[in-house]
């Protein structure tokens, strides 16, 4: 009879303990979370740290939860000993922005910063654009403006070009180093999106830091050159046909996902 009782016993607490815990209030999941974050990082296994961290933002998102500006910190801190150094600037960034110079850990979010810079790629991918001539203005005969004539023969010589636009992420290390204005996102988001909002000479400066950290030299492509690349050897109003079509670019009003 005791061994009948005592087996219920057991079945029901354990179905309790499991109903109890999927119940948890997402405050409490995150306080647990962070606890055992903490106690793996004290214990050197800074990937499993960076997990549970990783948890918690996922709990934020999820249940839009405020969060203290030093749990930022903490999170930058987590992710740099785990190697992840972007998610790193991201969080510092986010952080310096919401503390300011007053922050508990402004000075240890800067060395953060500095240290997260250092383990990142600078240089940016490059493609090789071979030489040669192209027909330079409005070769369509579509919706010509008066700066796209006359049409006229232009040669290039080789030269490289970045793959990908310069992202904020990049421009941001600019900033960070120098001391200039950020860009504004506009609630757009930051990370690895296209830099907007920066003017020529801000552009200038980029490059101009840039080949001085690198030791290679980079510029803005020149009018013909970057019209000679985006065209690639196309006579048509896009370098894909006459047509703007859907999901050929990133533009307002033609569709783009």
């Amino acid at each position: 009879m005791w061994e009948v009782i005592r087996s219920f016993f057991i079945v029901v607490l354990l179905g309790f303990s499991t109903i109890a815990s999927s119940q948890l209030p997402p405050e409490i999941m995150v306080d647990k979370h962070l606890i055992l974050a903490e106690e793996l990082f004290e214990k050197k296994d800074y990937a499993g740290a960076f997990k549970e961290m990783e948890k918690i933002v996922a709990l934020q998102k999820e249940h839009n939860l405020t969060l203290p500006d030093a749990f930022l910190f903490k999170y930058a801190k987590f992710a740099l000993k785990a190697g992840e150094p972007q998610t790193t600037l991201d969080a510092v960034n986010k952080y310096l922005v919401a503390v300011g110079k007053k922050g508990e850990f402004y000075k240890e979010a800067l060395a953060l910063l500095n240290e997260a810079e250092q383990m990142l790629p600078l240089e940016p991918e490059m493609v090789v654009i071979p030489a040669g001539s192209f027909w330079m203005g409005c070769v369509s005969g579509i919706d010509c403006d008066d700066d796209e004539k006359p049409v006229h023969s232009v040669r290039i010589e080789s030269f490289e070009m970045s793959k990908y636009e310069v992202t904020f992420e990049e421009y941001d290390r600019f900033t960070n180093a120098t001391g200039r204005e950020r860009a504004d996102d506009e609630g757009w988001g930051r990370g690895r999106r296209p830099v907007i909002n920066v003017s020529w000479y801000d552009t200038v400066a980029y490059a101009a830091w840039l080949s001085s950290r690198t030791g290679k030299t980079y510029r803005l492509p020149s009018e013909a050159e970057w019209e000679y690349a985006a065209r690639a050897g196309t006579t048509t109003q896009y370098s894909w046909g006459n047509d703007i079509g859907v999901n050929r670019a990133n533009c307002k009003g033609c569709g783009s996902q």
